[in-house]
């Protein structure tokens, strides 16, 4: 009878070792994302639904946050794990993610503390990251700060990604900012240089 609770035991323990943690990723009224755009009221929530992806990015507790802009965009010690479009599908909705619930973090035990940030970008620039990083600029995608949590799985608890969580064993993150004009912005803009282009032939003339 003890070898087998030995045994047991030695189970659980591989078990737990080699499990996969857990988070949720969903944000709040709180910790909204909104956008920079261009002659918009300061800051506009991001909409339309399906307008812009979000990917979470993992990496080991204490690796520093990738930079922004295009120095972190291929920096490889962070794995984008899951992306979420927008919803909008109400006010209320608006600034929030789309279907947020429990990710599965492949290669980290529950119980492990990640580091973690969280990017946002528009859906022109493709559906997931490794597509959309070819082709967004440091002002078409937004970054999170860094957060840094204990996985949950088993009988351990699951954090929450956003939060106002801030102790030296966990941080959680707050909303972030996308710097990409909304279209009708992007129309003013559009119309603004084809003005400029008449004016251009016009003194020419």
């Amino acid at each position: 009878m003890k070898k087998l609770l030995i045994l047991a035991a030695l189970i659980s323990f591989h078990t737990f070792t080699f499990g996969q943690g857990m988070m949720l990723w969903g944000n709040t009224p709180a910790t909204l994302i909104t956008s920079a755009a261009f002659g918009g009221p300061m800051p506009p929530r991001i909409s339309p639904a399906t307008t812009y992806y979000f990917g979470l990015f993992i990496a080991p507790y204490g690796t520093p946050a990738p930079l922004p802009g295009f120095a972190g965009i291929n920096d490889p010690n962070w794995q984008n794990v899951v992306s979420y479009t927008m919803n909008n599908s109400s006010a209320a909705g608006a600034g929030r993610l789309q279907n947020p619930g429990t990710t599965i973090i492949s290669g980290y035990a529950p119980g492990e503390t990640v580091s973690f940030v969280i990017r946002g970008w528009h859906s022109s620039a493709g559906a997931d990251w490794e597509t959309a990083r070819l082709s967004v600029t440091p002002f078409n995608y937004g970054q999170s700060e860094l957060g840094f949590f204990p996985l949950g799985g088993g009988a351990l608890p699951s954090w929450n990604a956003f939060g106002v969580v801030n102790e030296p064993y966990a941080k959680q993150i707050g909303g972030f900012v996308i710097g990409v004009p909304e279209p009708s912005s992007m129309a003013l803009i559009g119309l603004g240089a084809v003005a400029c282009f008449l004016f251009r032939r016009t003194t020419r003339d």
